[in-house]
Formats: C-alpha cells, structure tokens, sequence
C-alpha cells in the first residue's frame, strides 16, 4: 500500500497565511474510507474581504491533477458555480528535490504548490476543442491527419 500524503493541511496553511477564512467541507462517509467533495468538486472553502464571491480549492498531489482537473470539467456544477461569481483553484502539492550547497541534490524533496485556476474561459475553450475533435473524428479524416482549411 502507498504512503498516504496529507495535502490539505498544507493548503490551509497557505490560505490563511494569504488573509482567507477557510473550512474543509469535504466528508468523510462513516465506516468507509471515502470521501465526499462538496459539489463534487471542493474539498476547501475560503473568503477573504477584499475578493467577491467564494474561493472553492480542490486539493491534490501533482501526479493527480490532471484527473482532477477532468473530472472537475465534466461536473455541471462547475459552471454553476463560477457563472454566480465564485472561482476554484486546484491545488496540486508535490515534493521537489533542491540543488544543495555542494552541488549535490537533496535526498527528500520539499514540498511546492503549483495553484491551476479553473474558469469559465477554460470551460468554453475545453468544450470548443472537444466539438473540434469530435467533428474531425465524424468527418473521417485520420486522426493526426493535417486538415485543410475551408476554401
């Protein structure tokens, strides 16, 4: 079994060292090791006065962000909740090794925060790819294949 990393903590720990009030609001399901994001999607809330709307950080290790990030954009409730004026940043955690004073790199890495907002923008340019794709793939033509312009 893989050792299990707690990155949450660590995002708290930024968020309040930015100004933010923040809570967890994932769950966890009694007797089972599953856990419930709000919305799907957000595992933190925070505010902060002088930033409308609601912060939601989905929270995770660098080598997961991707899934999460996918899996956020297929969820409705992320239009919804950045179309009423709040906003959600992934935070992927993972640890890098450092360059030491002798030249030779450190054995356990520390740990660095990559922040990927996720927006409305991002939204519409993912769905406009994927009609994209899904209208080269209907048309036939080779995947990889160039496409030639309309004339």
């Amino acid at each position: 079994m893989a050792k299990q990393t707690h990155v949450t903590p660590r995002s708290l720990q930024v968020l309040r060292a930015c100004g933010y009030h923040c809570q967890v609001v994932e769950r966890i399901i009694p007797g089972m090791f599953i856990k419930k994001d709000l919305f799907g999607l957000i595992d933190v809330m925070a505010v902060k006065a002088d930033e409308p709307g609601v912060l939601g950080i989905q929270v995770t290790t660098r080598s997961n962000v991707s899934s999460h990030f996918h899996k956020a954009l297929d969820l409705p409730a992320l239009k919804v909740w950045l179309a009423a004026g709040n906003r959600l940043v992934i935070h992927a955690w993972g640890r890098v090794k450092e360059r030491l004073k002798d030249g030779s790199w450190s054995k356990v890495g520390r740990w660095k925060l990559v922040e990927r907002p996720v927006t409305l923008e991002i939204l519409d340019a993912m769905a406009k790819a994927s009609m994209a794709q899904e209208a080269l793939e209907s048309s036939g033509a080779p995947q990889g294949a160039p496409v030639a312009p309309p004339a």
